[in-house]
């Protein structure tokens, strides 16, 4: 008897597969627009516009006279719109927003203004149908310097506050300066550490959650950016070395920082994991703490 084939099914199977193998390469190949990536976000199709470039940088420059770093670079390309839009979508997996003809994304806001950001949108010329209007790309990188008056001492590192938190320990990057502004408004009877990752809030919170047990998430949103955040005793996960401190975890969705000068930037796509260390006072350890 010969052995029949569903190939319908297995083309299916197939399909399902190549998709799933696509999306995974998408998300390998999705690349975070920051300094040392910003030259690979230069639209490939297009020429650069050293003229334009030019005016936004010095427009950039008056907007945000105190940034410690700004790098901005305006291409322009017949691709359409919506073509270029795809082509940035699929590099760093981002949805954009339109408002009239023009497409932006922004990764962070100083002072409640965009930032850091890339639009895209078409260039109006006179007598010419739209269908054949060339297309814009602007890319901005705006740093602003974080103001602060404590120092922190040299002795920091994520291997140190590994060895210090144990399982609770959350890799990413130590943000030094975010942590010296919650330590000058904490005051001296706090240690703080930042750790900056672009992985998913949810991620961080299931990773969270694994090791502590259920706790309850604040949801939260700023128009359309979710700002979600908790926080958790972890005191438990201290060693004899801290036996005189407290250690509380406080996780933020897209945090909002502004340092001692009243200027502010919106970290986007970013969660922060602060670990704070308090020394107890003479009630913790009346209370057996």
């Amino acid at each position: 008897m010969k052995q029949q084939f569903n190939f319908p099914f297995f083309m299916l199977i197939a399909f399902l597969f190549l998709s799933i193998h696509r999306q995974n390469f998408a998300q390998q190949m999705q690349i975070f627009f920051k300094e040392a990536t910003f030259d690979e976000f230069i639209y490939p199709y297009g020429e650069i516009d050293e003229q334009f470039t030019a005016i936004i940088a010095e427009q950039s420059a008056i907007q945000f006279p105190k940034a410690r770093f700004r790098k901005v670079t305006s291409c322009i390309t017949l691709d359409k719109p919506r073509k270029v839009v795809s082509h940035y979508a699929n590099l760093c997996g981002k949805r954009f927003q339109k408002i009239g003809e023009r497409f932006t994304y922004t990764f962070s806001e100083i002072n409640n203004i965009p930032a850091t950001r890339i639009e895209i949108y078409p260039v109006e010329i006179g007598r010419i149908h739209h269908e054949f209007w060339p297309t814009r790309i602007d890319l901005y990188m705006i740093r602003y310097p974080i103001s602060v008056d404590v120092q922190l001492s040299e002795n920091r590192s994520s291997e140190m506050l590994e060895q210090r938190v144990g399982r609770f320990f959350y890799e990413g990057t130590l943000k030094e300066d975010v942590a010296l502004l919650d330590m000058e408004e904490y005051g001296s009877d706090a240690e703080v550490f930042v750790v900056e990752t672009f992985d998913d809030f949810e991620d961080v919170y299931q990773f969270f959650r694994r090791r502590y047990g259920p706790f309850r998430v604040r949801p939260a949103r700023d128009g359309d950016l979710l700002t979600r955040d908790f926080e958790i005793d972890i005191s438990r996960a201290l060693s004899e070395e801290d036996s005189d401190k407290l250690l509380y975890l406080y996780v933020e969705e897209n945090p909002l920082v502004v340092d001692r000068n009243g200027n502010s930037q919106v970290y986007r796509n970013k969660v922060f994991i602060r670990y704070v260390f308090w020394k107890k006072d003479d009630e913790d350890y009346l209370n057996g703490g």
